[in-house]
């Protein structure tokens, strides 16, 4: 009965040994920002938002039901301002970081990050943008748009200058490639719409439209359903021009400070509504395009919701 009972207990032992070494094994092998396919959902789409804001100078990934996921990259004890952010693939996307100003691979498997910079990138830098057709990578610096290849090389010098054509770049703040090789910019220096060609090497100036008010537009996107939709930073709304940018603007979303105060990005989810980061009730708002709030609550609002500088999808391809 005695040796049984040791028999018993000995391969207790030995089984209890290999769970701890096997869960040792799997801690070791499993760092903090590692992630896998399945652990991440990426077979569904996720947002991430990137924030400027002090002391949080973050990555963020949200659920499309807006529940925090994990914070994917973390810039606060480098002081880097995460400024803009778009795609790279499924498992990876570019940040543009002001600080040490530079593009950054980041991965969201736990792979090292890549760094591109260069010595022209060193002003004041802002919203990121991914041209999917010539796999570009456009962003904002000071009054101009500097380019880069998808293997972080800069083109020109700068890709866009301040003045081309009819086009003038002052204080640009919002960006965005379109499906059609097309380059959205707006600024709050002259309140207009910039619209460039970039399906050449070197950008051409489209059109202009300075029929927005001196309302400081701030984010701009062009939405599946043709329209392009922006947001301002004095009226604290959200407003739709045509497809070509030309016209005058028709408000989506009247003033509602409760609701959309210093509104600062600007995202359409997979179902067609928009996402709105308002920065001074620190949340992230989601109304539907014919300018209805989806639910009577913030559809984010968190520790890391406040001075949002850019929000994108990644996953689910």
């Amino acid at each position: 009965m005695n040796t049984r009972k040791h028999s018993t207990a000995k391969i207790a032992g030995i089984a209890a040994a290999i769970y701890f070494a096997l869960v040792t094994l799997i801690a070791c092998n499993n760092p903090k920002g590692e992630f896998f396919y399945g652990t991440l959902g990426l077979g569904d789409k996720k947002i991430l938002v990137a924030t400027a804001n002090p002391g949080a100078f973050t990555v963020v990934m949200y659920d499309l039901l807006g529940h925090l996921v994990d914070v994917v990259a973390d810039y606060t004890f480098t002081g880097d301002v995460p400024r803009g952010i778009a795609p790279y693939d499924s498992f990876n996307f570019m940040i543009m970081l002001d600080g040490v100003d530079r593009l950054q691979k980041v991965s969201l498997k736990g792979l090292p990050t890549t760094d591109y910079s260069d010595p022209g990138l060193s002003g004041a830098l802002f919203q990121l943008a991914y041209d999917g057709i010539n796999q570009r990578y456009y962003g904002i610096e000071g009054n101009f748009i500097e380019g880069f290849s998808k293997a972080g090389l800069r083109l020109g010098n700068p890709i866009i200058n301040t003045t081309v054509g009819a086009c003038v770049l002052n204080t640009p703040r919002g960006m965005f490639a379109t499906n059609d090789a097309r380059l959205l910019v707006v600024g709050t220096g002259n309140d207009r719409l910039n619209v460039y060609n970039v399906s050449t090497t070197t950008p051409t100036c489209v059109s202009t439209n300075t029929s927005m008010g001196a309302n400081d537009p701030m984010a701009i996107i062009q939405h599946s359903d043709g329209k392009l939709y922006y947001v301002d930073q004095v009226l604290d709304r959200v407003s739709s021009l045509p497809s070509n940018g030309v016209g005058t603007p028709a408000v989506v979303y009247a003033t509602d400070v409760t609701v959309i105060n210093n509104p600062t990005a600007l995202m359409e989810m997979p179902d067609g509504t928009l996402l709105v980061a308002s920065d001074t009730t620190n949340s992230i708002e989601r109304i539907t395009t014919a300018g209805l709030r989806v639910g009577s609550t913030s559809f984010i609002r968190d520790a890391f919701s406040g001075l949002v500088s850019q929000m994108i999808l990644i996953g689910g391809e």
